[in-house]
Parts: structure tokens; sequence; C-alpha cells
């Protein structure tokens, strides 16, 4: 690998590394409660963001989950630094979660309830009331710290120790009422984000060429806006289609990430709009993908700053991660 080289792998790793936190750092941090009584409403409509909080300290007043067994699949053993949230359904349908621990060194479990009565968190104390989704897994498996919801998962319940990062979504009606627990095992840890809302089974497909409009086989790979892995195919090498299933967010934007080592990457963005347009089913989508050659330009798509700024927009995860794989890949 040449200097140059070198020196351009080092920078984007460097700025990729902390840009991811950077803004979950630099902006105002919202409350938590650490008792179910007390616990933060969120607003969710088609979805809802809460955070980056404050870091729990503690299980505030009363310590509603203790005493249970290390290997119960419904709670956590104890709380140690909680974090109570309820929301209320506004309509029909299955709803995902996500969990991102702002510092990755963290580990988050997580309770769901489904809200019974007045004497709901009485009960809670007294374990008179059985989750409908847990996760007390160990995060950090698979390469990712966020934990969640999501139906490309089946189990509905993760006791501690090894397990997945998700639990399955949840289908829900309008009118319930549920209440969100949160608990950072490990003492002076970080704060969190959540998303909340519903998701969609969406159906997309296409063709992947090289310059002669020849069919290719290239990684087609779906990510979030933060540049998580939603998704991963590849297309036929003799007819160049790909096609897959996932479920997404709704009113969520995602990418799709085009990789082939000797061609330069591309991105498409899949807008949550044209989703919901087309009935969740994208067909056709045309990519071809350059070869790549030394000395020639190339124009990376959707790497964008704050103005004035250094700091890049969420939405340029994808194309720095994906320039930064083809760059150690092809060092020359």
């Amino acid at each position: 690998m040449n200097i140059k080289m070198f020196l351009l792998v080092i920078a984007l790793s460097v700025m990729l590394a902390p840009a991811i936190n950077a803004q979950k750092k630099n902006a105002p941090k919202k409350p938590i409660a650490s008792d179910c009584n007390k616990a933060i409403k969120i607003n969710l409509d088609k979805k809802a963001v809460y955070g980056p909080t404050v870091a729990p300290s503690g299980f505030g007043e009363i310590q509603e989950i203790k005493s249970n067994k290390k290997n119960d699949k419904y709670f956590f053993e104890e709380e140690h630094n909680s974090a109570w949230y309820c929301f209320n359904i506004k309509t029909d349908g299955t709803i995902a979660l996500t969990i991102t621990p702002l510092n990755p060194k963290d580990d988050y479990d997580f309770i769901l309830f489904k809200y019974t009565d007045s004497c709901f968190c009485k009960n809670i104390v007294k374990s008179k009331i059985i989750p409908v989704r847990t996760n007390i897994s160990r995060t950090g498996l698979g390469g990712t710290v966020i934990t969640g919801l999501s139906n490309n998962e089946v189990n509905l319940f993760f006791c501690a120790g090894k397990g997945k990062p998700f639990s399955k979504s949840l289908d829900v009606k309008k009118g319930e009422k549920y209440y969100l627990v949160l608990d950072n095992v490990y003492q002076n840890g970080d704060g969190h984000s959540i998303e909340i809302g519903y998701e969609r089974e969406a159906s997309i497909s296409g063709i992947v060429l090289n310059e002669a409009n020849k069919p290719f086989k290239a990684e087609v790979i779906l990510e979030d806006q933060k540049g998580n892995e939603v998704e991963k195919t590849i297309s036929d090498s003799i007819t160049g289609k790909y096609s897959f299933n996932a479920f997404l967010f709704v009113n969520t934007n995602y990418n799709i990430v085009y990789l082939q080592d000797s061609s330069f990457v591309k991105i498409t963005a899949i807008k949550s709009e044209n989703l919901v347009k087309n009935n969740f089913k994208l067909e056709d989508i045309r990519i071809v993908l350059p070869k790549l050659r030394k000395g020639a330009k190339y124009t990376m798509d959707a790497i964008n700053f704050y103005p004035g700024s250094t700091e890049p927009l969420s939405s340029a995860y994808s194309s720095m991660k994906s320039l930064l794989r083809l760059m150690k890949k092809n060092p020359k």
C-alpha cells in the first residue's frame, strides 16, 4: 500500500469511528425515569425516536424487578441501572424496536410489558405480570451492540448469557398500552437511544451489470441510515439478478450498497415515500458498477457534512464504510 493510500485509509477510519456517536454525544441528552410509576411517555405515531438520553444510574426509588433466577427468560436477575418508558398504540400493526447504547461497551437488556390496570406497577413488583417480549442476552454478539425487536427473529424471549440481540417483533392493536424497561448491567455507563415504529415487509429486486452491460456478481447489502446491516444477498453471476425480503420501519429511509472488489461502489437510496407509493415492493432496480482503473475519477454518493464542520451526516455512514472497505481491498 503506498503512503498516500495508507494515509487516506487511516484518515477515513479515524473519521468514521467517532462520527457514529458524535451526534449523540453532542446533542442535549433527554431525561430518563428509573421507576415504573414515573415512566417517560413516548408519543408513538408511525415512528418515535427518543434519545440520546442521560445515563441510567441505579434502580430509582423502587427496585421493581429483583430476586430472579439468573437464567430466567422473563425477568432480569435484578434491576441495576434502569430506565422506564410507556407508549400507547394508535393503530393496528406490528411494532419493531431498536435500542442503541451510546457506549458500545454497555450491555442493555430490556423487558416489554402489556399494561393491565391501575395496579400495574404494584403488580410488577409482585411479579404478577408476565412480559410479552424480553431480551436479556449479552449484546455485542454478531458484531452489534444494538438490541430490540425485529420480525427477522423468531424467538420471543432470550435469557441471560449467549443468545441473539433481537427478539421477535410484536403484533399490536389500537388502544393497547405498553411499558418498556431497559437495564444496563454496568455501573458508570452511558445513555441510549430508542426507536419504536411500525414494521412492514418489503420486497426488493433488481439487476447488477458491469460497464459492458453484462450480468455481474456482487454483494447487495441493505443498510439503515446508520450503516447497520439489515439484509444481504449476492446477485447471480449468470443473470445479475437479486431479490430479497426484509422487514423495515415505516417512515424510514434505507440504502442499498453494491460491492464488488474490482469495481467502484454504488449506493441506491431507498426513500420511505417510494416504499409507501409502491406498496413496499421495489422491482427492476438497475445498477451498473464501473470498473476500477488506476488514475480514474469516480463520484461517491451521499458523503455530506454538517455546514462548517468535519462531522458527517448520519446518511453518509453507508458511503464512508463502503469506501473504506473498497480502499482496503484495493490498496494500490
